[in-house]
């Protein structure tokens, strides 16, 4: 990544995913209607905690190109 501000753009969106995920799971889970009626609600928050680790490894993942040690200019 060019930005070095994007990874924690992208760990910020997957916390966010992560809360939204986990909040999504634990409210279908102590629903007391028919399975049928929060097991998509199940199933979103099950994506979207995905989501969130997919964006949290891609926050943490560092270029594997060996930084280049810029050269100054020669003299005028």
């Amino acid at each position: 990544m060019a930005d070095s501000r994007a990874r924690w753009r992208l760990r910020a969106c997957a916390v966010v995913f992560f809360l939204a995920g986990g909040g999504s799971i634990v409210a279908s889970l102590q629903d007391r209607d028919p399975w049928w009626s929060w097991l998509p609600h199940l199933w979103v928050g099950v994506l979207l905690v995905a989501v969130g680790l997919l964006l949290f490894l891609a926050g943490g993942r560092r270029s594997r190109l060996p930084r280049v040690k810029k050269r100054s200019l020669p003299p005028l």
